[in-house]
């Protein structure tokens, strides 16, 4: 018997016991288990939708870093209702797909059955200044003010220099940036939209911020290096809050002179 704060009394059972047979409440129904997912871990990328989230997500968070804006008061959490620990050896067993990411793999999607279930790279988010040596050889999202750009055409080389909060970051574009295989468009072609990226920062300094994923090598807080593979990791905002989804879209501007 239990006894509420009320003062009325009700019976229940103990939650470790069934009811017994000549109970009213006894079923000899099993109550459904719930379905859980095991996953392979492969090395690939990351799909073009998953690239899209994580830079509008990015995006989202520098500006509300650059331009808070005073939320209203939240009311009291309620407390969650403690989540039951499922029965792996009875329920439902269904794969699924964990990608550790490799750039120099694809994600082809066609590849899996249909309903697959995938878990797709963690990019944590760091500012500069949030940068430790914690996050050497982690898959990164991050935003620098642009301030200087070098580029090396006959290496396929480039460097996008910058800072945030006072922390220096140099972003290397290596090889692999520039090549057709994981940008959809030629090298040649990258530089050009480099280049015009290159004269406007000259002309404009401290207007525009690069928002990107990125890797890690080994950390080193006083020469910080990230490493972008992929042209469509990156995404723009100016200061007056103009958003580029991409290098193609703020090159067009520029040359438009719409930024």
């Amino acid at each position: 018997m239990n006894i509420r704060s009320t003062g009325k009394a009700y019976l229940s059972k103990h939650k470790g016991y069934k009811h017994s047979e000549s109970c009213v409440y006894y079923t000899d129904e099993e109550k459904s288990v719930r379905s859980f997912t095991e996953y392979k871990v492969i090395n690939g990328g990351i799909s073009d939708d998953g690239i899209l989230r994580r830079k509008n997500e990015g995006l989202k968070s520098l500006e509300e870093y650059l331009y808070p804006t005073e939320k209203e008061k939240s009311t009291p959490r309620k407390r969650k209702t403690p989540i039951m620990t499922r029965n792996k050896a009875s329920g439902e067993r269904k794969q699924g797909i964990k990608i550790n990411y490799d750039p120099n793999e694809q994600l082809i999607l066609d590849d899996f059955e249909e309903g697959t279930k995938f878990k797709e790279p963690y990019f944590q988010e760091r500012m500069p200044h949030q940068i430790s040596e914690k996050d050497s050889q982690k898959n990164l999202r991050t935003s620098i003010l642009i301030e200087k750009i070098v580029l090396n055409p006959r290496k396929k080389y480039g460097e996008i220099r910058g800072s945030f909060e006072n922390v220096y970051v140099t972003l290397i574009l290596p090889e692999a940036f520039f090549s057709e295989s994981t940008s959809r468009i030629n090298a040649s072609e990258l530089f050009d939209q480099l280049t015009i990226l290159k004269r406007y920062i000259e002309k404009n300094p401290n207007r525009l911020y690069l928002i990107t994923l990125c890797q890690s090598q080994k950390i080193e807080l006083d020469k910080i290096q990230l490493y972008i593979w992929r042209s469509n990791f990156l995404s723009f905002l100016t200061k007056n809050r103009q958003k580029f989804r991409d290098l193609r879209e703020l090159t067009l501007s520029i040359v438009t002179r719409h930024i």
